[in-house]
C-alpha cells in the first residue's frame, strides 16, 4: 500500500509549468543499485546514525582518501570491493562491463572525478583559445559545453554565473537533443528549436521570454529530478545534471576573473597555499576547480549562489532581468542540493526493496520520510 509519507514527498516536488521530455538519457543508476544491494546483504543499516544518506556517507568514507576535504584524491582499492556480495553485484550488469568500468561509474555519478586537463579531461586543439584558457576549457568540456554556447551564455549574464550556467548546461541538451532526434520527431520529444533560436539571436537579456525561460529551466530541472544522464550529440555520457550546471558555473567563474590576483591552482593541482578544509570557501576564495571534485564543485556553487542572490537584492538590475534570474533560482535551487540528490536516491531504493520484500515497510517509509522533510525545507527556504 502507497504510503502517506510516500505522497507527501511527491507533494513537495517542484512545480513545473513546462515540463519537456528527455528523450535521449540513461537511467542506469550504478549508486542506487549499489545501495539496493548493500541493504539487500545487510552490510551497513542506514538508520545507524539517524540521519539521511547513511549508506552513501559510508560509501564516500571508502572512495575519498581524505572524505570531508576539498580536493580529496579517489582511493585505490575501495573497501566494500572486498565484500562476498560485491562479485556479485558486478554481474548483474552487462556482460564485457567490468569491475573498473563500473567503479568509475559510481565515482562519476556520486561527483567524485576531477577536470585537470590532459589527466582527467583531455581537450580538443584549440580549446584552450576557443574558451580562452586551460583551466576554463577543462571546466566547461567536463561540463559537456560548446565554446559557441559558452560565449553566449556570459555575453548574457556576466558576471552572474549561476543563471549562466543554467542556460549554458539547457542549451546543450537541447542541442545535443536536435542533433540526435529527426526532425520529424521533434515535437513528440518536447524539443522546442524555436526556445534555441530565439534565445542564441537575442543581443541581450532583456531579450529572453519567460516561456523560453521555463522551458530551459524544465530540461535542466527534468535532467536533475530524474537522475538521468544526458547523451551528447556523439551519444556519450554527459555527467549528472547537478553537476553539470556546478561545472559550467566555475568554467564560467574562472572565465569572468576574481579581484584577487592569490593563485588558486599550481600545474593543475591546488595551489599549496590554499586551504583543503572546512575553510576553503571562508572569504569567498574561489577553489582550483580543475583540481576539485564535482561534489567539491557543487558545494561551492551554493554558496557562490547565495553570494550573487545577496549582491542581486542589494543592487537593482536596470536590464529588467532580476525577474528572471528569481525563477530560475526558484526551480533550480531546491533541487541542486546534494542531501537532497543523495537522499532521494535512497529513499527510491528503499521503495523497490520494500516492494520486493526485501526491506521493511517502516525502514522503507524511514527513508521516505525524511526524503519528503528534507525536500520541503529546501523547498520553503
Amino acid at each position: 500500500m502507497t504510503s502517506l509519507r510516500r505522497l507527501a514527498l511527491a507533494a513537495c516536488a517542484l512545480p513545473l509549468t513546462a515540463q519537456a521530455a528527455r528523450p535521449l538519457t540513461l537511467h542506469d543508476d550504478i549508486h542506487r543499485a549499489l545501495v539496493r544491494a548493500m541493504a539487500h546483504a545487510d552490510s551497513f543499516d542506514a538508520t545507524t546514525d539517524g540521519a539521511p544518506g547513511g549508506r552513501t556517507r559510508h560509501l564516500l568514507a571508502q572512495l575519498l582518501v581524505r572524505p570531508g576535504e576539498f580536493y580529496s584524491p579517489l582511493a585505490a582499492s575501495p573497501t566494500f570491493t572486498n565484500e562476498l556480495w560485491w562479485p556479485d553485484f558486478i554481474a548483474t550488469f552487462e556482460r564485457g562491463i567490468g569491475e573498473d568500468a563500473v567503479l568509475h561509474g559510481l565515482q562519476r555519478q556520486l561527483g567524485l572525478t576531477r577536470a585537470r586537463p590532459g589527466i582527467d579531461i583531455v581537450l580538443a586543439p584549440g580549446a584552450a583559445e576557443a574558451f580562452r584558457g586551460l583551466e576554463v576549457a577543462a571546466s566547461a568540456r567536463k561540463a559537456g559545453i560548446d565554446a559557441d554556447i559558452f560565449t553566449k551564455v556570459l555575453d548574457m549574464h556576466a558576471p552572474r554565473v549561476i543563471e549562466a550556467a543554467h542556460d549554458a548546461v539547457a542549451l546543450q541538451m537541447l542541442r545535443d537533443d536536435m542533433a540526435r532526434v529527426p526532425r520529424a520527431l521533434w515535437v513528440a520529444y518536447g524539443i522546442d528549436d524555436a526556445s534555441y533560436r530565439r534565445y542564441m539571436a537575442a543581443s541581450h537579456a532583456a531579450e529572453l521570454r519567460e516561456d523560453d525561460t521555463r522551458y530551459l529551466a524544465s530540461l535542466v530541472a527534468t535532467g536533475i529530478s530524474t537522475r538521468g544522464i544526458a547523451l551528447d550529440a556523439n551519444g556519450a555520457p554527459q555527467l549528472p545534471t547537478a553537476f553539470r550546471v556546478a561545472r559550467a558555473a566555475a568554467a564560467l567563474k574562472d572565465r569572468v576573473g576574481y579581484y584577487s590576483t592569490r593563485p588558486c591552482c599550481a600545474g593543475g593541482d591546488v595551489h599549496p597555499s590554499r586551504p583543503r578544509g572546512p575553510t576553503a570557501l571562508d572569504d569567498n576564495q574561489p577553489l582550483c576547480f580543475v583540481a576539485a571534485t564535482d561534489r567539491d564543485v557543487l558545494r561551492w556553487f551554493h554558496h557562490e549562489a547565495r553570494l550573487e542572490h545577496r549582491g542581486l537584492r542589494i543592487h537593482e538590475n536596470s536590464h529588467g532581468t532580476a525577474a528572471r534570474t528569481l525563477l530560475i533560482a526558484s526551480l533550480l535551487m531546491p533541487l541542486m542540493d546534494l542531501a537532497a540528490f543523495v537522499e532521494a536516491a535512497e529513499a527510491s531504493a528503499a521503495r523497490e526493496l520494500a516492494e520486493a520484500s526485501v526491506m521493511s515497510d517502516t525502514e522503507s517509509d524511514a527513508a521516505a520520510s525524511r526524503a519528503a522533510s528534507l525536500a520541503c525545507r529546501i523547498h520553503a527556504r
